[in-house]
Order: C-alpha cells, then structure tokens, then sequence
C-alpha cells in the first residue's frame, strides 16, 4: 500500500472526518504543461478547484485563500495534457506557494504507486469522476474518489483468473481490516500494539 504521510494532531476527530483529511477517497488531479519535472511544477491560479465540487472549493479553498496543508494530505495524479501516452504520475504535493499569477509547486512521487499514461486514466475516467475536457485544459481539481483503490482494481481486473481459489468482487467494507501474521507467540505483543492502534483509531 502506499505510505501517506502523518496528519498533524488535531484533537480528537470521528474515524470518518481522519479517514477525510487522509486523503481516504478523494485525491487531487493536476493537469499541467507547467509540470515537467518529477519534483516541481506550476499551476495558473486562476485554474485552481476547477471541475471541482462546490462543497470540495469550500472545505479545501474557504474564502478563495487556498489552505495547502488540507490538500497536501490528498494524494495526487500530475498530468499533462492529452489522452496519448503522455506519462503521469502519482505522489504527494509537500509545498505550494504563490507567485505571480501562479502557484509553485513542490511534490514528491509515490515509488510503491505505478507510472500511468494519460490513454491509461483516460480509460478510467468515469470511475475517477474525470470529465473528457479536463484532459484539454490545465487545471487543478479535487476528486471525491478513492484513487489507490480505483487503481487497485483496475489492476486487479488485468490480472489473470485464479484457478485455485475465485477472488470476491464483493464490495470494500472499509470498517474492516485484515492482518496477516505469523502463529509464533513472538509476534503476540506486535499484534496487540497493531489492534490497539486500530480500536484508538475508531
């Protein structure tokens, strides 16, 4: 899975509004010609929250002053223009600044999530709530869209059927989570630091 960062303590927040400010099913999709590095960028201003829901600009972009650590915690796919084989990529934005007419952006590729062309996202536009001429125009968006799982199961449906064992195409049920670990009574206190982390977390 790929690491997210650690979220500044905040108080005690519901399960649901950690898993939000996490990044859980929303990520941020960055169109622009202004990225052409695998660690900065630029962005016009004036294109930031487009093909954004009204209530994603108010939580992310309240008053029309942008609050960079919020997005920050979303993960995010850099793009450029067009539905050929332009290479994208996933990661996370670590800064965001002003300057001119734009902003600055400073980010940092997630290596464990897989290199994507845009043909790659175009095919999975609907599922990531992409809207065919977002790919002709640069622009900064939030999607309200699970983007590691989206990933996941596209990946998994590339995959040949397994022949032992069929695997469930049953929905996520998100308040579950399965550890996989050894019987050995060594890995007993490692277990019980891993479900206490769990139930403190709601």
């Amino acid at each position: 899975m790929a690491q997210r960062p650690t979220p500044h303590a905040a108080g005690r927040q519901s399960s649901v509004k950690v898993a939000y400010y996490l990044g859980e099913w929303m990520f941020n999709l960055i169109v622009s010609s202004g990225v052409q590095s695998e660690t900065s960028g630029s962005i016009s201003a004036g294109r930031v929250f487009e093909h954004t829901d009204k209530r994603l600009v108010a939580q992310f972009k309240p008053g029309g002053q942008l609050i960079q650590p919020r997005s920050s915690r979303l993960p995010a796919v850099f793009m450029e223009e067009g539905t050929s084989d332009e290479t994208a990529g996933v990661g996370w934005l670590s800064r965001v600044e002003p300057q001119g007419s734009d902003y600055q952006l400073r980010f940092a590729l997630d290596s464990s999530a897989p290199r994507l062309t845009n043909r790659a996202i175009q095919a999975m536009a609907s599922e990531l709530r992409i809207d065919d001429w977002e790919f002709s125009r640069n622009h900064w968006a939030v999607k309200d869209v699970d983007l590691f799982h989206t990933l996941y199961k596209k990946k998994m449906e590339e995959r040949p059927a397994p022949r032992v064992f069929p695997l469930s195409q049953n929905p996520v049920n998100r308040k579950l989570i399965s550890i996989m670990m050894p019987f050995e009574a060594v890995a007993t206190e490692t277990y019980r630091t891993v479900k206490a982390a769990i139930e403190a977390a709601g």
